[in-house]
């Protein structure tokens, strides 16, 4: 079986070949220009696919949007639904809101406890931060669960 190169030795002298030639490159104006052309037409064409696929994307929302007005269109709410749908989209046209999905309403006490655990967990945090800071490698607790 043939002997295998060490892939150390193997990765230095690729990136000093590459670093050669890339030099080498430099040192000649005409490859010089060459290089900067194609890294300028790269960045161009980099800038393009993003706006290009921002487009599509805000096309995509947009037709999504549509879709679920369409839908929410057959089910219109009757009644006093739908007195406060319109008082929202009313109130949302006088704010200048764009129109969009509502917020969904939470579950009372669901919210404060997750804000309570949350506001817990950046304590414990914001200790093992300052004893970082100190230097001391002070250890957080094992006994905390993972949720």
């Amino acid at each position: 079986m043939a002997d295998t190169p060490d892939l150390d030795t193997l990765a230095k002298t690729y990136l000093d070949l590459w670093q050669r030639q890339l030099s080498g490159m430099t040192e000649n104006p005409e490859a010089l220009k060459q290089l900067t052309q194609a890294a300028q037409q790269g960045l161009e064409l980099t800038q393009e696919i993003g706006k290009a696929w921002g487009e599509t994307f805000l096309q995509a929302m947009q037709e999504q949007e549509l879709a679920k007005s369409s839908r929410t269109a057959q089910h219109e709410p009757s009644g006093s639904a739908a007195k406060e749908s319109d008082e929202d989209e009313r109130s949302e046209q006088q704010d200048g809101g764009a129109p969009g999905p509502k917020t969904p309403v939470s579950a009372p006490g669901g919210d404060e406890q997750r804000i309570h655990d949350l506001e817990r967990r950046i304590a414990l945090l914001e200790e093992r931060l300052a004893a970082l800071d100190a230097g001391t490698g002070k250890r957080r607790r094992s006994s905390h669960k993972k949720t």
